[in-house]
């Protein structure tokens, strides 16, 4: 079948909602008297097809893959900030942290930094890109927030950040956190076996 050729409107909300990827803004954008007009273009079999196309072609120019993003993400998941640093004990006996060459750095640890800064004092921020939501987001890819054990039943996985503090307080919250998917996991099998 023949691709249907677009209206100028169209194609304005083609171009509009691949840059936004906002139905409602797509529409404002091709003047459409109601925004909300946009929701019924969108449903057009052919409009949606010339979405994906041009979205897929943009992806495959950018080298953008589902297999590369999962990377990048267990990239952020899995990188040690520890090893951007090195503890040293001067003379005195006081620990120093040093930063180390970021060309010493493992690959995944260039991925997991968000930022790095100087201030006055020529102290060094070193800024984390958010380990705890790239764990869940592995997670989620990989089933581990639902799913089934060998013998058929539900399993639910609970991945709590560590606070920070003292070990103490990692070890009370961690208990806390494990009290909690106890009491998740007895409400599920309380709600299978009533339901």
């Amino acid at each position: 079948m023949p691709e249907k050729k677009l209206t100028d409107h169209e194609e304005v909300f083609v171009s509009a909602y691949l840059a936004t990827l906002d139905i409602r803004k797509a529409a404002i954008a091709a003047k459409y008297a109601d925004p909300h007009d946009g929701y019924e273009v969108f449903r057009k079999p052919y409009i949606r097809a010339e979405v994906k196309r041009r979205m897929t072609e943009r992806l495959g120019e950018l080298d953008i893959t589902a297999d590369r993003v999962l990377r990048e993400i267990a990239r952020i998941a899995f990188a040690n900030p520890s090893d951007a640093v090195q503890v040293q004990t001067d003379a005195s006996g006081a620990q120093i942290v040093r930063i180390l060459d970021s060309d010493l750095w493992p690959a995944e640890l260039h991925a997991a930094v968000a930022s790095i800064s100087q201030d006055k004092d020529f102290c060094i921020k070193v800024q984390w890109r958010d380990k705890h939501a790239a764990l869940l987001a592995l997670a989620k890819h990989l089933h581990m927030d639902a799913g089934t054990d060998d013998d058929g039943k539900t399993v639910k996985v609970f991945i709590v950040p560590a606070p920070a503090g003292s070990e103490e307080e990692w070890e009370q919250n961690a208990k806390q956190a494990q009290e909690e998917s106890r009491r998740r996991a007895q409400e599920m099998i309380d709600d299978q076996q009533s339901g």
